[in-house]
């Protein structure tokens, strides 16, 4: 293996997540094709194969596998959904919004299990785009949240993207395997049961 290869490799976990998020999906996608499971041709489109030989030898830790799985899923989702201008944690949180609206932001983090912070931080670019609009609640102490017209608009658009992505993950694990990959990960989720 080339030596700037082996560096990309060595590197690529270590600053990751500091990267813009436009060069965070370019590297991801490299890593992709240098795996052969999905390529990208000029356009954006893509193919995705079922490949059975691994390349990449899993860690002893394993919290470090299943963040790294997590990582390219959430790179792979953010890809296909790049026409649609939403990453995968904004078209979950508007999916989740669309649902329940208006709801509290104290209540949306309870719908979505995630904590008010990560929630907060990822209104704020869907707020400044105008796709949803953050109002006192009917308690002085609260806000409430609700989609814009131009967010109910963006997020159907977005969901056929995401429909794509849906679609080609069952096609590359399994129907079999993906229904116990879920499982797995509702077993894994309730080590820490969420508390608000």
């Amino acid at each position: 293996m080339p030596i700037k290869s082996k560096f990309y490799i060595l590197c690529y976990p270590l600053f990751i997540d500091r990267l813009p998020h436009s060069l965070y999906n370019k590297i991801a996608m490299r890593a992709y094709t240098r795996q052969n499971a999905v390529t990208f041709d000029k356009k954006g489109n893509y193919s995705m194969r079922n490949n059975h030989e691994h390349p990449n030898k899993p860690s002893p830790c394993n919290c470090l596998n299943i963040r790294r799985a997590s990582r390219a899923v959430t790179h792979f989702y953010d890809t296909l959904l790049q026409p649609s201008g939403l990453t995968i944690s904004q078209l979950s949180l508007l999916k989740h919004l669309k649902q329940v609206e208006p709801i509290t932001i104290s209540q949306l983090a309870d719908v979505m299990r995630i904590d008010r912070t990560t929630l907060n931080r990822n209104m704020k670019p869907l707020v400044d785009q105008n796709l949803i609009t953050i109002t006192p609640g009917q308690d002085p102490r609260t806000r409430q949240v609700a989609m814009t017209p131009k967010g109910t608009i963006i997020t159907n658009n977005a969901s056929k993207h995401w429909d794509k992505a849906q679609a080609s993950i069952k096609n590359y694990l399994g129907e079999a395997d993906l229904a116990i990959l879920v499982k797995l990960l509702s077993k894994l989720e309730a080590l820490v049961p969420y508390k608000g």
